[in-house]
């Protein structure tokens, strides 16, 4: 029996890698887009821990130039984090357009996997007629050969 070869197994090839990539660039949008909340998580615990510091530094007195760079630096954390808001914002732009991509490359090997499925099919039927027919000439000739055998 001779081995079965899907013409187009190159293309699934070239497909499933296509989809494996842009399986792993949809997991890298997806880790930046965890690092992106995490500095933000991150960003609202330090002006948490300034304002604590500032209310300390109230109560004990402290300098105008104290006083000075403490709305300037919540400002300047507020605006990171709108910052970050954005970018998470456009990330997941950037995830849904790669869901749409996946899902247009998987159903791209989804095809080619069925013609591969039907084309095996196919060669598994034929490959089973060529055996019958082997078997059958192998008992007509041994059916012969055994009236040979009797006549002689």
């Amino acid at each position: 029996m001779k081995k079965y070869k899907f013409k187009l197994e190159g293309l699934l090839k070239i497909r499933s890698f296509k989809e494996e990539i842009c399986k792993t660039e949809m997991g890298k949008l997806q880790k930046s887009i965890s690092e992106c909340k995490q500095s933000i998580h991150n960003e609202f615990e330090g002006i948490r821990a300034a304002s604590s510091a500032h209310n300390r530094l109230l109560e004990n007195g402290m300098g105008g130039r104290e006083a000075q760079f403490f709305p300037r630096f919540i400002q300047g954390k507020e605006a990171n984090i709108e910052l970050l808001k954005k970018e998470i914002i456009r990330l997941q732009q950037l995830v849904e357009e790669k869901i749409k991509e996946l899902a247009k490359l998987r159903a791209d090997v989804k095809v080619i996997e069925k013609l591969k499925e039907k084309d095996f099919q196919s060669f598994k039927k034929e490959e089973f007629k060529k055996q019958e027919l082997l078997r059958e000439e192998s008992i007509l000739i041994w059916q012969g050969y055994n009236k040979q055998r009797i006549k002689s």
